[in-house]
């Protein structure tokens, strides 16, 4: 009993420290009450950040600056397009609210399909947000179609990588690589539309294994396109691989796309040469066919790909869809699985390459 009495200082000692710990750490963690001046300036710097935030905010949903305004009492007016749903737009100014640490203190919705939102920081509502269904106005949307090109000797994590973006990104497998054969297989089974990459003689450079020339003969055209298209059996289209010179060449076209025409492929003109008559040709002989609006990573740099991609978009607005072609690498894989979800948000429909083919002449890409 003696032995047992001697440890309660020590039991003792121990709870007071732990007690005056925890005291000390509640206490520093108190936020000292602010005085009138300190809460205006709080309130002054939410009400400025929410206000010049808001704008790029909108335009992430393809709400587009002109479209947000700020009525000479301070209310914030946004125009809320008519392919657009208000409460969209209001879980995005909620978002937005909550990264700024302030509070969405009401949202009302009126008989006119007008929502009043008023926002602030703890202390009280320092905003007004009003947003106007408008009938009549439209986001700049469109339809964009996706290439990933040069597929056949990359990695095995790679390929899975490319594999997981969305189902409408179409992949292209060049022949003749020495991963062909797998990769091909691979791609075959991920949902996504695969196409063959078929080389083709450019002016300068080396187009690999299996490539179509020019001083080629039209039975040994037939039998190189119909080799390569063996290499990705489940192929429902074609785009070149260089060819700046063989695309110029009508002859040449009319043989390779006498092979697609009779299997029921489509044809992607990759337009490495300005002077490329694929397309025509393709048109002219009833083949489906498309032409490529941007190449999206001629620059590897995340900066240049992501500017490519928002002109890619613009030009989809424009004339109602456009394609880009892009190569099978580590930053490009990246760069899509971050942009792709961010244009679909702005109103743009990614959709298979095999929905923008014709057999009719559409506007020229850039």
């Amino acid at each position: 009993m003696k032995g047992k009495l001697k440890l309660w200082p020590i039991v003792l000692g121990a709870f007071s420290l732990g007690v005056l710990v925890g005291f000390l750490a509640s206490k520093g963690s108190e936020e000292p009450e602010r005085t009138p001046s300190e809460k205006l300036e709080k309130e002054g710097d939410f009400s400025s950040s929410f206000m010049e935030r808001l704008p790029a905010r909108m335009e992430e949903l393809g709400i587009r600056r002109e479209l947000v305004s700020e009525t000479d009492e301070g209310v914030a007016v946004v125009k809320v397009a008519d392919d657009l749903s208000p409460l969209v737009v209001n879980l995005e100014i909620t978002r937005l609210v909550k990264e700024l640490g302030g509070k969405v203190f009401r949202a009302v919705e009126y008989e006119d399909g007008r929502v009043r939102m008023d926002v602030g920081t703890s202390e009280g509502p320092t905003d007004v947000v009003l947003l106007l269904p408008s009938p009549g106005v439209h986001r700049r949307t469109g339809k964009i179609a996706i290439i990933v090109d040069d597929f056949g000797y990359q990695d095995d994590e790679l390929v899975r990588g490319f594999c997981e973006l969305p189902r409408e990104v179409a992949l292209s497998v060049l022949p003749f690589r020495k991963r062909t054969a797998r990769i091909a297989e691979e791609l075959c089974k991920s949902g996504h539309e695969v196409l063959l990459h078929l080389p083709m003689e450019p002016y300068k450079a080396n187009p690999g294994k299996g490539a179509i020339y020019v001083r080629m003969s039209d039975e040994e055209i037939e039998r190189k396109v119909k080799e390569a298209l063996s290499q990705v059996p489940c192929a429902v289209g074609v785009d070149n691989h260089m060819g700046s010179k063989a695309t110029e060449d009508r002859r040449v076209m009319r043989v390779i796309l006498k092979v697609l025409r009779r299997r029921g492929l489509f044809f992607v003109d990759s337009r490495t040469s300005a002077r490329s008559v694929g397309y025509e040709v393709a048109l002219e002989m009833g083949v489906r066919a498309a032409e490529r609006t941007k190449f999206l990573d001629v620059v590897e740099k995340r900066e240049a790909i992501v500017r490519t991609l928002r002109e890619l978009a613009d030009a989809a607005a424009e004339k109602g869809a456009a394609v880009g072609i892009c190569h099978a690498k580590p930053l490009t894989l990246k760069v899509l699985k971050e942009e792709l979800p961010r244009l679909e948000k702005m109103g743009f429909s990614l959709v298979p390459v095999s929905q923008v083919v014709s057999t009719v002449r559409v506007a020229r890409g850039l």
